[in-house]
Parts: structure tokens; sequence; C-alpha cells
């Protein structure tokens, strides 16, 4: 009894040893330089919350492209973490990007309150620690997905209607209550660079040229390519409030739940 005791007691010691010291090691890039700074980490505690308005609802009633570049850390996770979400004022997820739940090579999306499966990209493993560009376009009733600029799936919706009225769009975290704006929760643990949202519909060429020159938006473009997304958040600078829109457009990225699990990383996807 006294040596299950003792057992008990060294492997609670061991547990709370490794849990530190992965807390240290994950939040060790929180004193990188202002000017060295490419990404925003989440520990799993935290997420982003732009605040739905007028202009989001029309954005995604529409043609729309949203793009993201995330790196997960190499854990296990037990539920499916959320890399981007908006849903609807009922508590539906309009829009959802996870990573897979316990399997370290799926990403699972949903449109329109629809499951569209769960696909395993050649060049994923959540646990290699690379940034991994995911993308999701629409054109009419067509969407299209991406992964690493290429197309992994596409599906024709019968009666598409994205209607995300006054939600809000999340980053790193997924609302799973009914109701709008509510039950914020799976949320990511990891790096995240960049967050574009586009009016319209990208090309393929257009996606495979951000994942080859991610920070190279603009440059080298040519002018029939360089029309200028609606929403963009770089995370080049810290920040404790709030991430600024990039493309004036006034919708910030708002920092929620426990701010101060969020770091800034010179780790970037270029």
């Amino acid at each position: 009894m006294e040596l299950t005791l003792h057992y008990a007691r060294f492997r609670m010691f061991f547990v709370c040893c490794v849990v530190t010291l992965s807390v240290i090691s994950f939040q060790c890039e929180e004193n990188v330089p202002t000017d060295e700074i490419n990404s925003i980490g989440l520990s799993g505690r935290s997420y982003l919350a732009i605040s739905g308005n007028a202009m989001l609802d029309s954005i995604f009633s529409e043609d729309f492209s949203v793009e993201i570049w995330v790196r997960a850390d190499t854990s296990l996770p037990d539920s499916q973490r959320a890399i981007l979400m908006i849903g609807n004022e009922l508590g539906g997820t309009e829009i959802g990007f996870f990573q897979g739940d316990s399997d370290s090579s799926r990403i699972n999306f949903v449109v329109d309150e629809q499951t569209l499966g769960g696909f395993y990209p050649t060049s994923l493993d959540w646990r290699e620690r690379n940034f991994h560009q995911v993308c999701l376009t629409r054109q009419e009733t067509r969407v299209r997905f991406y992964f690493d600029g290429q197309e992994i799936a596409s599906s024709t919706l019968a009666g598409l209607d994205i209607n995300v009225g006054l939600s809000n769009l999340l980053i790193g975290g997924a609302y799973r209550s009914a109701g709008s704006n509510a039950g914020a929760r799976n949320f990511w643990t990891g790096l995240i660079d960049e967050v574009r949202l586009w009016g319209r519909c990208l090309g393929s060429d257009e996606v495979q040229f951000h994942q080859n020159h991610p920070d190279k938006l603009y440059e080298h473009f040519s002018d029939s390519l360089s029309v200028p997304p609606v929403g963009i958040w770089r995370f080049n600078e810290s920040h404790d409030d709030y991430i600024p829109d990039e493309a004036g457009n006034g919708n910030s990225a708002w920092i929620r739940g426990l701010t101060s699990s969020v770091y800034w990383s010179n780790s970037g996807s270029d």
C-alpha cells in the first residue's frame, strides 16, 4: 500500500513537471524583439473575435475567399481545435475550419451548417510544427477547399445560403452553444501568421501564389490580380487588446479569453 502511494505521488510529480516545462517552452517566445514579430501564439485559453456587423454579413452572403496561415503545437487534441469560425444567430456554424480531433493528419470544414468531411492532405502532420495555408473560396453555390496552395475538395451546395447576421468572426475559437455569439471553446493551440478576407472568389492560381509568397501580397502581382482584400490581420506587432484590420475597414480582432496566455513569435510562414 505504501509503495503504491509513493508511486502515485511520483506520477503526479512527474506529470506536473512535464506540464510546467511544456508551458515554459510554449511561452518562451514572449520576449521577441518588436521588429521580429511574425505571428501570434494562442495556448488553448484565448481566441480572437471580430465583432459581427452588416459588412461581414454582406461579404459572406456572396462570393468570398478566406485564407489563414496556422501552425499547431505538437500535442494531439481530444476535441476539434478551431482555426476559424463564424456562426449564425441561432448558434449554428456557417463557416468553420477545424483541426481533426485525435488525428494529426486531418482537417475538417463546415459550410452553411454542413460538415463537408474530414480531409487528409498529403502534406499535413500537425505535429511537425510547420505553417500551413488553409483557404476556402465561394463562387455562387460552388465552394472549394485549398490546403498549402492545392485544391483538396470542391462541392456544389444546392440552396447555399450563408447568413451570418451579426455573428462574430472568430480566429482560434468557436461558439458551441445555442444563440448568437455564445459559448466560445475549442481554442487553438499554436501560431497564427496571417488572416485574409476577400470579397470575391480567388482563382486557383492566386491561391497557389499566396502559398508560394505568403508575405508578398502585392509584390509581383499583375494589375488584374491586385484587388485588395476587405480584411487583413497580419500579427506583425504585439498588442494587448486588439489587432487592427489593415484593410482599413475597422474590423479589429479583439483578444478574448485569458489574454495573458497570448504570446508573440518570430516564426512565420515564409
